[in-house]
């Protein structure tokens, strides 16, 4: 491999709640780090600190999250800015992180693809793994990549075809 994937020992919607912990944690602690021990406590079922240990390099590969003295963490302002809009919209939560996401690599190889037209879901995939290097074990990891790309608002996933989904203000390309 040679660029950092989503853990495949953690389902992508705990992944998540994960993030939504940091933020929430971040924000009601009066902004110190957050260690992974004090995320996975706030999280339904718990979570051990190990575990999340697991999810950390992509969040910090991707600028999620920041490693800060040691082994506590601080959120990005997107997604504190996400986890402060989640409960109100979760439209405006997907604009207010989609910027952090249209500066990852996978963006930058699927938008110019997705944004001439649909793709199936199995060749954006292939895309991924030849650009990540990955193997075939490591197909499960690279999935998640455009599930977190629909979670920004950026892709729309419907019958395995994957679509480009502008941003509020974009006009759509024919």
């Amino acid at each position: 491999l040679c660029k950092v994937l989503p853990t495949d020992r953690i389902k992508f919607d705990r992944q998540i709640e994960i993030l939504r912990a940091y933020a929430g944690i971040f924000q009601s602690n009066g902004g110190k780090p957050v260690t992974n021990e004090e995320a996975g406590a706030a999280l339904n079922p718990k979570f051990s600190a190990s575990t999340l240990g697991v999810a950390v390099p992509f969040f910090t590969d991707i600028s999620l999250i920041t490693r800060k003295d040691g082994d506590s963490f601080v959120p990005s302002p997107e997604l504190l800015e996400y986890a402060h809009a989640f409960d109100l919209s979760q439209s405006e939560a997907r604009r207010k992180i989609r910027p952090l996401f249209e500066n990852t690599w996978f963006y930058k190889l699927l938008a110019p693809r997705l944004r001439i037209s649909p793709q199936s879901e199995k060749e954006c995939i292939g895309f991924l793994a030849v650009e990540a290097k990955a193997e075939g074990e490591h197909l499960e990891r690279v999935q998640p990549l455009i599930n977190f790309l629909e979670f920004a608002g950026i892709v729309s996933i419907n019958g395995g075809t994957v679509s480009f989904v502008p941003a509020s203000g974009d006009s759509k390309e024919s």
